[in-house]
């Protein structure tokens, strides 16, 4: 990008004169934006220097009209000139002297008009006004300059940062007579922008937008990271997060936390479908937004979540005890009238556990544990109905002790077994891994599967022998089938829970189970939810990625429900990740933005190097826009169901 500079612009210079010295008289004056200075040379018998010309001044005038000679023009990202000048002399000597003069504090002195730095071209004009282009470089300080003031090497080079005066004179001036000086053309010419500095501009712009398509990128993780993607409602890690807030601030404003689920919800699913289940649960959401509205008319305030599955809660300040039960009743009589999904009458209802939030409590796991428990009452007496936690209400407890009793005693009477959810190539269906899944044959355990004894062997410290059994079974499973394992390239993936990222003893144990049954390393991957790493922190990573050092993969489950985000995903020693049933069902969604956030999720997934897995398809349509879309990994009922152990040999056995 080319500039140029007129030095004779009016708009841009300060002063002019002619610049007479040795009894040489002379006279200046503009035409046509042009300076033009004529000289007589007189003879007398003085020895002096002769001289004349013209003298350009730029920078500022004080009051008094006098230039400072400290403050002029920065040249420096000029690179050449053209010269136009017509020189007349009554010799034959034609030559002529440009100068550019320089003031700098290093070799000036403010009150020395010589002591400024020479940056002289001399060159012959002919008979005739010749135009020139002059490179800048060619200039140099004048050596009885360099002499007279001793300039050092550094300060002897040219200089253009700070020009005050521009000169033309006569390179001499010998013989007596009429000397006339115009300057028809004097342009400085450039570049804004050298070609590095353009390529340099580019590439910051390039830069930039990467940043900021990186950054909003991450802004619509961070809020799908906080925000069900169903219900658009805040999800566990957006609604812990304003909880945790009320927790450190210990003030209340009698707040209160409603907790609930929807009473026969299952069988909703069951009967008719996934996509009216989640038609459903939009609309539960719907309703309870409008109530809640309708209480900040009062000037409460209320966030509203839905925690994962057909679990909700909503936070409620500035409401009292008699307030907080016409919620709870009104949530509770809403929801248990008939609702219009997709043209069918849908009937379900809730329970509703209630926390009065107090100073004592001091995390949103301890509300919501609470809330849960006064709900688990709320449904043992009868559902539809609401509780408050207190003394009554802790006797939940005991029921979760006969939990762990029977877990205890279906561990030790072998009352469990594993089945086996295949997880196909996109591309070509090929069963490439199985997840590992826990059922059991306790009669005490009827109809309570992992989702709720998972949670209760944890709290009474079950859980690390029912993942030990788990990984040995599974061991032995592929121990036992080995050749059909490794011929199928089949990689087994195992749930473990997240105290074992704190089980100093589980690597070990792990370890001995591998060469026990000599197991592959790179025939298993431990499945860890994003919910665990909540509690992650440097000694659970250390373990991880010692795991990993054996050649085990690790994989990140149901992606998107919890405290990911993924920015932090690099921090975690994992290979994979799998995203979520609740995005891949918003398929059919009509929203662009629904489809555009699993996209996100893959592209940036693959952009960290982890493999990507689809849960919960379910339809050739899901399918298809996941396979086009470039995910690796696809699991669901759409590809097959759980399967008992012979049954998923035979599969294998099919499809080699």
């Amino acid at each position: 990008m080319d500039t140029s500079l007129n030095l004779q612009s009016s708009e841009l210079f300060t002063n002019y004169s002619t610049l007479s010295v040795g009894g040489v008289e002379g006279t200046i004056s503009l035409k046509d934006g042009k300076l033009q200075a004529e000289c007589t040379y007189l003879p007398n018998n003085n020895n002096e220097y002769k001289n004349c010309g013209i003298s350009i001044g730029y920078g500022h005038l004080d009051n008094s009209g006098v230039q400072d000679i400290t403050q002029g023009l920065d040249l420096t990202k000029y690179d050449r000139i053209s010269l136009k000048v017509t020189y007349e002399s009554p010799s034959d000597e034609d030559r002529v002297k440009f100068s550019f003069r320089n003031y700098s504090p290093s070799y000036s002195q403010p009150d020395d008009y010589v002591s400024l730095k020479f940056n002289s071209i001399v060159y012959s004009v002919g008979s005739s006004s010749t135009y020139l282009t002059l490179p800048l470089k060619t200039f140099k300080v004048e050596d009885w300059w360099i002499d007279d003031f001793k300039i050092d090497f550094l300060d002897s080079q040219i200089d253009f940062s700070n020009i005050v005066f521009v000169e033309l004179l006569s390179h001499q001036m010998n013989v007596p007579g009429d000397y006339l000086y115009r300057i028809e053309s004097a342009t400085l010419h450039g570049e804004l922008l050298t070609e590095l500095e353009l390529l340099q501009i580019i590439f910051a712009v390039f830069l930039l937008t990467i940043i900021l398509l990186v950054y909003r990128q991450s802004k619509i993780m961070e809020r799908v990271s906080k925000t069900d993607s169903l219900t658009e409602l805040y999800n566990r890690r957006g609604i812990e997060t304003i909880i945790s807030k009320e927790c450190q601030s210990k003030k209340y404003s009698d707040a209160h936390f409603f907790y609930f689920d929807v009473d026969g919800f299952k069988a909703v699913n069951d009967t008719h479908g996934h996509q009216i289940g989640d038609h459903l649960l939009i609309k539960i959401a719907e309703i309870i937004f409008s109530l809640s509205h309708k209480v900040a008319e009062n000037k409460a305030k209320f966030s509203l979540a839905r925690l994962g599955g057909d679990e909700f809660c909503v936070l409620i300040n500035d409401v009292d005890e008699k307030q907080a039960i016409d919620v709870a009743q009104k949530i509770i009589e809403l929801l248990s009238l008939p609702m219009e999904i997709d043209r069918r009458l849908i009937k379900v209802g809730v329970s509703v556990g209630i926390v009065k939030m107090e100073p004592r409590h001091n995390s949103f796991a301890q509300i919501l544990e609470e809330a849960d428990t006064a709900m688990y009452v709320a449904k043992k007496e009868g559902k539809n109905c609401y509780r408050f936690f207190n003394e009554k209400v802790k006797t939940v407890i005991y029921e979760s002790k006969r939990i762990a009793t029977e877990l205890k005693t279906a561990l030790d009477k072998n009352q469990m077994e594993l089945v086996y959810m295949p997880i196909v190539d996109a591309n070509s269906q090929q069963v490439k891994k199985a997840e590992v899944l826990l059922r059991t044959n306790n009669d005490g355990l009827k109809d309570i599967g992992p989702d709720i004894f998972i949670p209760i062997a944890e709290e009474f410290g079950i859980i690390q022998r029912i993942d030990l059994w788990v990984l040995e079974n599974a061991m032995k499973f592929i121990e036992n089938n080995l050749q059909i394992i490794k011929q199928s390239k089949l990689v087994i993936a195992i749930n473990i829970s997240s105290k074992e990222m704190n089980n100093l003893a589980f690597y070990s144990n792990f370890k001995l189970l591998l060469e026990r049954y000599n197991v592959p390393p790179s025939c298993l991957e431990l499945e860890i939810t994003e919910t665990s790493f909540s509690e992650v922190d440097q000694m659970s990573i250390e373990v991880l990625s010692k795991i990993r050092g054996l050649g085990v993969s690790l994989s990140l489950d149901d992606f998107g429900t919890g405290y990911s985000a993924f920015q932090h995903i690099e921090l975690y020693p994992v290979d994979s990740l799998k995203i979520d049933k609740s995005f891949i069902d918003k398929y059919q969604s009509k929203k662009a933005s629904d489809r555009t956030i699993i996209t996100a999720m893959i592209g940036i997934a693959h952009s960290h190097g982890l493999t990507v897995v689809a849960e919960g398809v379910e339809s050739k349509e899901q399918s298809d826009y996941l396979k086009q879309h470039h995910c690796d990994l696809l699991q669901g009922y759409y590809f097959s169901k759980p399967l008992h152990q012979h049954v998923f040999i035979e599969l294998l056995n099919a499809q080699r």
